[in-house]
This record gives C-alpha cells, sequence and structure tokens, in this order.
C-alpha cells in the first residue's frame, strides 16, 4: 500500500525523521520505505490501533519531557525523569486499539453471519415454494 505523505501529521513525519537519523545512513531509504508500508497496512487494517499507539506515544513523549526536572542536591542536581514513558504510552495505546479494532472486526464478522444466515433461509424459502409451484404445475 501506498502511502501519501501530505496524509501524515507533521508529528508522525517528525518521529519518523528522528527514527531514521538513528538507521545507518546506507539504510536509511529501505528503512523509510518499509515503515511507511507497514505503517498504511496498520493504518487500513487495525486504524484505532495506529491512531492509539501514536496517541499514546505522543502523550508519553509530552509527560516525559514534563516531568524531567532537576532536584538540587549538595552541591549536584539530580535529573528526574519519567524515562520510558514515550514507550509505555505506545504500548498502552496499542493495546486500547487492537482491543476496539479487535471489537469491530468480532462486530463485522457476527453481521456477516446473519446476513449469510438470513439469505440462507431466503433461499430455502424461495426453493420451497419453486418446488411447490413445480408440483402444481405437473398436476
Amino acid at each position: 500500500m501506498n502511502i501519501d505523505l501530505n496524509n501524515i501529521p507533521e508529528h508522525i513525519k517528525q518521529l519518523l525523521l528522528d527514527l531514521a537519523d538513528k538507521v545507518p545512513p546506507n539504510n536509511r531509504a529501505d528503512f523509510m520505505k518499509n515503515i511507511l508500508s507497514i505503517v498504511g497496512e496498520y493504518a487500513s487494517k487495525y486504524p484505532n490501533t495506529l491512531f492509539y499507539s501514536v496517541l499514546g506515544l505522543v502523550i508519553g513523549e509530552t509527560l516525559d519531557n514534563i516531568l524531567t526536572f532537576n532536584i538540587p542536591v549538595i552541591n549536584e542536581y539530580v535529573q528526574l525523569s519519567g524515562d520510558k514513558l514515550g514507550q509505555f504510552g505506545f504500548i498502552a495505546g496499542s493495546v486500547k486499539g487492537l482491543f476496539s479494532d479487535k471489537r469491530n472486526i468480532q462486530r463485522q464478522d457476527e453481521l456477516s453471519e446473519i446476513i449469510i444466515r438470513e439469505v440462507q433461509k431466503a433461499m430455502k424459502l424461495h426453493e420451497s415454494v419453486v418446488s411447490t409451484q413445480t408440483i402444481r404445475d405437473i398436476k
């Protein structure tokens, strides 16, 4: 699946660029191509998972930056940080979104089964009516 870069939010573009900076230069193009392909697949199959994952990551990174502060301790500063909150937020968001997507998929499957069952009933009724008419025509 191809993704139009104009449809990707700016903060996601920046996140991908930051990640790409950590990849060796000779592998960056493949990394970006692969990650965009994967994101595109998940966006179409699991839209809630992708949304909540990104939301969790953004909230976690924001809290991580807000909760980082220095505490003065005898001639030194100790830095207190909510380190890894971005990763925790990403994981929590992913789980929440995945459950939401799975619930939606289950509802769609149940609805499909109901429709198939009703179509089958209608077909049986139609076959019954047709066979009754055929018997009348023979008499």
